[in-house]
């Protein structure tokens, strides 16, 4: 008894598949490799490019280190700008600027002069010596630092500071050393304190 012809057909076929080559599984390994280097390969040139770029921007900061800063002050400068209004407040803080500059701007040896000019308005904290010539002498020392610390605004100022101050003033010539505690002397650059200088104060 013949079988039916597709059975038979079917059984040829599948008798004489052709078979893979023996060497197949080496060409996918190898295939899988090749891939897998050619991704590593643009994975490390992009890393490579990044770093370069990375590099190259640190080294522009170390040539300009206040870029970075500059851009801060522009974008705070500009942020102030936005919250002041553009006409009234500012005239009144150049106003203002102006006043604290006029105040601000007296010198040490001026504030002592002018004191020494106006004995009613110094506490008694300096008193002349000799006005003739231009010693003087700081007779309540803590009194003498907190009047000059209300004239800067400065609450932590005391006599140690401002004798340091006074002391730089041997090298200009504004004031000499002299005998004495707590005694100073004006000098050949110091000017207003004479009795015939029209620098006199009420």
């Amino acid at each position: 008894m013949f079988p039916d012809q597709e059975g038979l057909t079917a059984s040829i076929h599948k008798q004489y598949r052709p078979q893979p080559p023996s060497n197949s599984l080496w060409f996918l390994v190898s295939l899988c490799l090749w891939l897998m280097c050619h991704h590593l390969t643009d994975l490390l040139a992009t890393v490579t490019t990044h770093r370069k770029n990375l590099d190259e921007q640190v080294l522009q900061e170390k040539r300009n280190p206040h870029t970075s800063v500059g851009v801060c002050k522009e974008e705070k400068e500009k942020v102030q700008e936005k919250k002041t209004s553009p006409v009234t407040p500012r005239v009144h803080n150049r106003r203002g600027t102006k006043r604290n500059r006029t105040h601000q701007s007296v010198h040490l040896w001026e504030f002592v002069r002018d004191l020494l000019l106006s004995p009613h308005k110094n506490q008694n904290a300096v008193r002349w010596e000799n006005r003739k010539e231009g010693t003087f002498r700081v007779v309540k020392s803590d009194m003498f630092a907190q009047l000059w610390g209300e004239q800067k605004k400065n609450k932590c100022m005391n006599y140690e500071k401002l004798s340091r101050a006074l002391r730089h003033y041997y090298k200009s010539g504004i004031l000499e050393r002299v005998d004495g505690r707590l005694t100073y002397k004006f000098g050949k650059k110091a000017h207003g304190w004479r009795e015939d200088s029209p620098k006199q104060l009420t």
